[in-house]
């Protein structure tokens, strides 16, 4: 019996030992399965970051891309309405410039109609004022010889 107490106590104590060496590696093995997940985890997740990453930068290119045309199409429309505006200015300039010039000719004319007139009127107002005169140095001579007649022995001669 203390034989077989013996082995049975030999087994036992083999079975334990088995079971702890069999723990240990257990252990490990899992470890090492679950760094194998991890990594492919992280690898799997690497990718998808670098394919997100990806397809952020098409995206910001393809906006880039509409940002710029809208702006080139918004250049040539402001482009265009400068033109328009430029050929407005250069219009109105034109035709004020045209308005004066008209303005300046008429006032022109009116000025020179009315010098005319004036000149017309100063002719007419001198020859009437050199008739009266004449009229008037007649009518005195002729009162100064009618004096003269009066006079016996005038002083004036």
């Amino acid at each position: 019996m203390d034989q077989s107490y013996e082995r049975a106590e030999r087994a036992v104590r083999d079975e334990i030992a088995k079971n702890a060496r069999r723990g240990l590696r257990l252990p490990r093995a899992a470890r090492q399965e679950l760094s194998g997940a991890l990594q492919t985890m992280a690898e799997t997740l690497n990718q998808q970051l670098v394919n997100l990453t990806h397809t952020n930068d098409q995206k910001l290119e393809r906006v880039r891309d509409i940002v710029e045309r809208r702006l080139q199409a918004i250049q040539a429309e402001n482009g265009k309405k400068l033109d328009e505006v430029r050929l407005e200015s250069v219009s109105s300039a034109q035709k004020a410039r045209e308005e004066v010039t008209f303005a300046l000719k008429s006032f022109s004319e009116t000025q020179k109609n009315q010098l005319v007139n004036f000149s017309e009127q100063l002719g007419k107002l001198t020859e009437s004022n050199h008739q009266s005169l004449e009229r008037l140095k007649t009518a005195v001579e002729a009162k100064l010889k009618r004096f003269k007649r009066t006079m016996p022995g005038s002083l004036i001669k």
